[in-house]
């Protein structure tokens, strides 16, 4: 749990940082909160599959709706952010590949 969203890691325990080739976790972001990055992409591609609520995906210079039931798929390199602008909270799962490098539960350069 960070500044308002939630990650619940779903590779298994014996997956560790370098041995695979995605990330997958269910998302979760409560009412107002935020996640990504303006500025800056990164290697890859992202699936994400809403479970609950609607949120914003700002990608690049385009803006996308989310609902419940939708499912989404971009390349990673532009930049991108998920937004909840709703009262509800937002919760789908969501997978990047590839996973090597990145670290999506804290600094990005480590």
């Amino acid at each position: 749990r960070r500044k308002g969203f939630t990650y619940e890691t779903l590779c298994g325990a014996s997956q560790t940082k370098g041995s695979h080739s995605f990330n997958a976790f269910f998302l979760e972001l409560s009412p107002g909160q935020e996640r990504g990055d303006f500025d800056d992409g990164h290697l890859g591609r992202e699936l994400g599959i809403v479970v609950q609520g609607s949120a914003e995906l700002i990608y690049g210079n385009e803006s996308y709706e989310l609902n419940q039931g939708d499912s989404v798929s971009f390349f990673s390199r532009i930049p991108h952010v998920i937004r909840n602008p709703s009262d509800q909270i937002f919760q789908a799962y969501w997978v990047v590949t590839p996973a090597d490098g990145e670290d999506y539960f804290g600094d990005k350069s480590s």
